[in-house]
Formats: C-alpha cells, structure tokens, sequence
C-alpha cells in the first residue's frame, strides 16, 4: 500500500518551486514503472493520493491500475454512511447529548450531518469525514477540523488569482480524471483536494454538473 503518493509533487505546486515538481514526477516516474514488471509477485496493490495527474505524467509504464475514484462500488470506502454513525457511534451520541442538553438526539444529527456529511464520489453515497467525526465527539464541539490542518496556500492564490465563481461549476469526467502541475484547472484541483463535491452525474453525457457542496468535505475536508 502506497498513501499519499503524489506528495512530492503537490508540495510544490507554487510558480517557484515548479521545477521541482517536475523533477520530483520524473524521479516517481522511474519508481512506479518497475511495478508494472512485478505484477506476479504483487497479491494486493493500493495506491492513494490527492491528486491524479495523468498517464503520460506518472504512469506511462503503468497503465493497468484500476482506477476506483468515482467507481460506485467503493463510494462508501472513505467515510462513514450514516447508517454506520448511527449504530457504531450510538453511545458518543448519547454522551455528546449530556452537553448539547436542550436539544433531541434528531436535531443533534441533524447538526452533525450538516457539518461533517456533505462528500460523494457517486451523487449517491454521502459519507462523513472521519477524522471530522471522531474530534467532534471526542470535544463535543463543532468545529471545522479538518480545514484547520492545513489548507495549501498555493491553491487559495490561485483561486483569487482567477477570479473563480462558485455559483456554478460544471466539468467532464475527463477533466476530473487528471491533471499536469504546469497545466492546473481549478475545478480539478478543488475536486481532488475536496474543496468540490459531486451533485449530480450526466450518466449519457459524462457531465459532472453543480459541483460546489456547503458544508461537510467541501469547507471540513
């Protein structure tokens, strides 16, 4: 298993440290393509990132991965379904609820999914943010945890930069797919670090339309 395997890239990202980003790709490129070659020895693979730059990027030489990013049979895969809240978190709940005292166990989940329920690789599945999850109710307070652990300062320049409106945003399947660091499209970018989620999918046109998403991954993830 290989976490976060485009950190070397993304981490420099920003107009002066471009080269570097680029040097870094080639050296990962080199890397990945002896795995393609170790394929008889290799029973499990898994391999996660932000980002998804393209075949000619990375993987010119691996080019047999299944990509699950948007495959329906994994949407639930990152996150908590509201089903698994409710029943393996029942007793946080109840313990959240001694605090939050002038208020029902409804409205109390109400709020929750309001703040930490908002992602979807599927316009389907909804899943809540488990390292948002778990501080909740471990501080019993809503904040926005996730977006406090860091948000890339590169990515909020480009945004002002661009002047980018998010009153309406749609994209093809192909544009979400992968992009080139010397090449970003801010819709792509704010997908694939979570800023956007997706709404609703033109199952005939492979159209991603109304991606922006208030609350949940879009603001805490």
């Amino acid at each position: 298993m290989i976490d976060e395997y485009d950190k070397p890239i993304i981490d420099f990202l920003e107009a002066e440290n471009l080269h570097i980003a680029k040097q870094n790709r080639a050296i990962l490129r080199n890397f990945y393509s002896i795995i393609k070659n170790a394929d008889p020895y290799i029973e499990f693979f898994l391999m996660t990132g932000v980002s998804k730059f393209s075949q000619t990027g990375i993987f010119s030489n691996l080019n047999h991965l299944n990509d699950i990013t948007l495959n329906e049979n994994y949407a639930a895969l990152t996150g908590y379904t509201q089903d698994e809240l409710e029943f393996y978190f029942d007793e946080w709940i109840n313990r959240t609820l001694l605090k939050f005292k002038s208020i029902s166990k409804e409205t109390l989940l109400m709020h929750v999914k309001q703040w930490y329920n908002g992602y979807s690789w599927d316009a389907k599945t909804r899943v809540y943010n488990p390292y948002s999850v778990l501080l909740f109710f471990d501080n019993r307070a809503f904040e926005n945890y996730w977006f406090a652990t860091g948000t890339p300062t590169f990515l909020i320049n480009l945004i002002k930069k661009k002047q980018f409106n998010f009153n309406q945003i749609t994209a093809s399947g192909a544009l979400l797919d992968s992009y080139e660091p010397d090449d970003l499209d801010i819709r792509t970018l704010l997908f694939q670090t979570g800023y956007l989620t997706i709404k609703h999918i033109d199952i005939f046109n492979g159209i991603y339309p109304r991606l922006p998403q208030p609350r949940g991954r879009t603001i805490d993830d």
